[in-house]
């Protein structure tokens, strides 16, 4: 085979595994790529692009499963405790949590979708026992249940839409940004789209506002929903509801 049509092969091959974020693969081939042809300039740049890309997408895939699993490892420190400690100070515990629940929206809206195929699909959480859900069983039914911050949220952005894209918040991070973007454009224009997205746990009020006012601008609705004994944001495509 004739040594510039085998490194033509060997190039696009390369060219393919990147596209599937086969970061491995892709470098091998663009080495040999380059091993055949060492002076062809297109090889470098692509080494180059295929190092960024592979960096991003760490970055996102460790930003995902931190939101995904943090509150799980505080579930399990809670539970190697003294227990002592744990029940001289079990009143202060539940009015704690009940701060954070209202104050910092300790949500445990599950992953970012039922179906996410860009970063880790969200297991069945059925077997483990939620932080929020062990909490509020044991708040006196006396007391007035607390306004649920994700509802309110919804509420208020069901409506909103963001005038200008390009000004996003500057306290969010932009692997949030990039993964709440991608998911929505493949829910509302993808070839196959899910019937819905669903968003991991521990997301901040600024990061399910913008959640919210995104979806509702691409004409989705973000709901509440529950999987098991975790509470999860689902965001849903009005058109998919109207046919239901």
């Amino acid at each position: 085979m004739p040594v510039p049509l085998k490194a033509k092969i060997f190039y696009r091959y390369g060219s393919a595994k990147a596209m599937l974020n086969s970061f491995d693969d892709a470098r091998r081939y663009f080495l040999l790529t380059q091993k055949l042809q060492p002076n062809l300039p297109s090889i470098a740049k692509n080494l180059e692009n295929l190092n960024i890309a592979q960096r991003k997408y760490d970055a996102q895939e460790k930003f995902m499963i931190k939101k995904m699993f943090g509150f799980m490892v505080e579930s399990s420190d809670r539970k190697h405790a003294d227990k002592r400690l744990v029940s001289a100070t079990k009143s202060n515990e539940k009015t704690s949590f009940q701060k954070r629940c209202t104050i910092q929206g300790n949500v445990t809206i599950t992953e970012l979708e039922s179906g996410q195929e860009s970063f880790v699909e969200l297991p069945d959480f059925s077997s483990v026992a939620g932080p929020n859900n062990s909490a509020c069983d044991e708040t006196p039914q006396a007391l007035a249940p607390a306004p649920d911050p994700i509802k309110s949220v919804c509420d208020e952005t069901s409506q909103r839409s963001v005038s200008d894209p390009c000004q996003y918040p500057a306290n969010i991070k932009p692997e949030f940004i990039d993964i709440v973007l991608n998911e929505l454009s493949r829910l509302t224009c993808g070839p196959k789209p899910p019937q819905e997205i669903v968003f991991p746990a521990n997301l901040c009020s600024d990061e399910l506002s913008f959640l919210a006012s995104m979806a509702a601008d691409r004409g989705c609705r973000l709901d509440i929903a529950r999987r098991g004994a975790v509470r999860c944001l689902k965001v849903v495509r009005l058109a998919a509801t109207a046919v239901q």
